[in-house]
Formats: C-alpha cells, structure tokens, sequence
C-alpha cells in the first residue's frame, strides 16, 4: 500500500479516536445529560436535562455499566459500584427510583420528580438495598414485633418497596368484603397480625410476607374464639391479643383499611 493510499486511513482512525474522546469529555462534563449526553443538566431531573431523560435513567441507568452507580460519570472503584466515598455515602439513603440523591426524609424518593416516574412504572416492586436506611427499617419492624421470643426470629434476605398507582388499586378498592366467602374465627374480614411471628408462621421458610399499613379506627377487643362474627356495630375493626399478644389476631372489616408497603422476602 502506497503512502497515499495509506493517509486517509490515518485520517480516519484519528478522526474516530477524536470522537472517542469527545463523547468521553462529554460523559464526564456535569453540565451534559448523563444519557442522551447533549443537552444540559437541569436540577429537576438529578442528572439528566429532561423528564424523558429521567424516564430512561430511572429504569437503566446512564447505559454504561463501568460508571459509578450513583454520579454515573466516573468510573467505578475497582470491586465497588461506587467512584468514591462520596458516592458509597449516599447509597444507604438514595431515592429508591433515581438512585443519585438522598431520599426525602422520611420519604422513600427525593422528589415530586421521581415520584412521577415512580406512578409511570407502577405497579412495580422495587428492591431495598442491605444497609439502606429503608431496610434497616423494615427489618427492624419486622424483628421488634417479633413477641414469640422461644422462637428464633428468620433470616430477612430481601426487601422490596411496592409502588403502586390508581389503576393498581382500583380492583382492591372495589372489592367489597360482603362478596367474599364468610370464613374466619371473627367472620368475614382481613386478618392481620401486629407480631411478626404470628404472620410469619403462615409462611414457608423460603417465603414471602407484606409489611402493610392499616386504619384501625375504634377497637373492639375481644377475649375469646367467635366472640363476634361481623364488624361490631360502632367499631371498625376487633382485636384478639391471644397468649398476652404473642398471637395476636387484628381483624380489619373494610378492604380500603389496609394496604402493602413493603415485601419481605426470606
């Protein structure tokens, strides 16, 4: 091959390495969309420049696998996800949904922002992190309510945050628990427990369990087997602390008082 014929090769191999390096100057530049890497960063999305930007980073990342899992524009730590103290540092209190800033408090997201993307992708689960300060909680709930202490309380292995949207609960919302077939020591209703162990023996030990929230409104406690077998009239869910509570039994009348939170996975 001539000299001549040989050049525009040359050419050709230094124009692509100067594209190489531009996209890379690009990708790590704080001011560019960490996924379509062209438009600039707005506050709203984290680190992209739009909603359809934070869309595709919520559910994939920025697309490159080798970059911190929270900044995504440096390259991670050899063994670690993260680039550097800084970013491993957030991680046990990142947005469950973008994953690059801190939740809100006591909220799983960080923002109104995520909080959007979080009702497109509903219904989903999504999964806690150990050592994240939402599943330290969850697993501290689950262990304090734990009332059988001749019994060892089971290994958590997973955790998972339900989102859910209107579309998700309108069936459970609609469901009425006059439909269903009258079974139970109290009637018709949704039985729930407040010890962790009480629940936890209606599964297998490589089972599921939900962590829910429920409105209790005004209790009646009861003493004994059938007592009552329908929601008292004035009340709005019965209590059966069996054993001082170790198997306590907390009946709800109304579908609309419960609702799951968290998956627990063992």
């Amino acid at each position: 091959m001539s000299i001549l014929n040989a050049k525009p090769v040359v050419l050709a191999a230094l124009a692509a390495s100067a594209l190489v390096m531009a996209v890379s100057m690009a990708f790590n530049d704080k001011r560019l969309c960490v996924v379509c890497r062209v438009y600039p960063v707005s506050p709203e999305y984290t680190v992209t420049c739009s909603f359809t930007c934070i869309q595709i980073f919520c559910q994939r990342g920025s697309g490159d696998p080798r970059m911190c899992d929270v900044c995504h524009r440096h390259p991670k730590r050899q063994g670690q996800q993260q680039c550097g103290d800084e970013c491993a540092g957030v991680t046990n209190v990142a947005c469950l949904i973008c994953k690059s800033r801190p939740k809100d408090g006591r909220h799983d997201l960080c923002s109104l922002t995520c909080k959007k993307v979080a009702m497109i992708l509903a219904p989903c689960i999504l999964e806690v992190p150990r050592g994240h300060t939402i599943y330290d909680m969850v697993e501290g709930k689950f262990k304090r309510a734990w009332k059988n202490k001749s019994s060892p309380i089971p290994v958590i292995k997973r955790v998972f945050k339900i989102i859910e949207n209107e579309e998700f609960q309108k069936p459970y919302e609609l469901y009425r628990v006059d439909l269903a077939k009258a079974t139970g020591a109290f009637g018709v209703g949704v039985y729930t427990s407040s010890a962790s162990n009480k629940a936890y023996s209606y599964c297998k030990p490589n089972g599921a369990l939900l962590l829910n929230k429920v409105v209790l409104g005004r209790v009646r406690h009861v003493s004994g087997w059938n007592e009552v077998m329908s929601c008292p009239p004035g009340y709005n869910s019965v209590i059966f602390e069996r054993m001082d509570g170790i198997l306590n039994e907390t009946i709800l009348y109304c579908d609309d008082a419960i609702r799951p939170v968290f998956l627990i996975i063992f």
